[in-house]
């Protein structure tokens, strides 16, 4: 393990699928796909795609390729135990990314 980043790690994460679900659910509807062009373009099965945009969990390779095809960083989705997402929603049903939110929330502070 590297010592010099594991420090800034709590012990009690979890990976929040929900928001991984969301994210993929949106991006389906921006561009009008279906599982079956989500299971081709992402390189996971069509059941995985499923499962995560009806909030199950899914195991790490098919998470990991769904954070590639999304373009964005896995760890966007990872959240200390019992701490609940503060998302924003832009167009009525569209969630940002939370590197999005974090970044409007920086300009804002400004």
């Amino acid at each position: 393990m590297n010592e010099d980043y594991a420090h800034l790690l709590p012990i009690d994460l979890k990976f929040d699928f929900a928001l991984l679900g969301r994210a993929v659910k949106a991006e389906m509807a921006r561009r009008g796909l279906t599982l079956r062009d989500v299971q081709t373009q992402a390189r996971v099965s069509r059941a995985s795609v499923s499962r995560i945009t009806t909030n199950l969990q899914i195991k790490m390779v098919p998470v990991l390729r769904l954070c590639i095809w999304l373009d964005v960083n896995p760890f966007e989705f990872v959240r200390p135990m019992g701490e609940v997402p503060r998302e924003k929603v832009f167009h009525g049903n569209t969630p940002l990314k939370p590197s999005e939110n974090t970044q409007e929330n920086l300009e804002a502070a400004e």
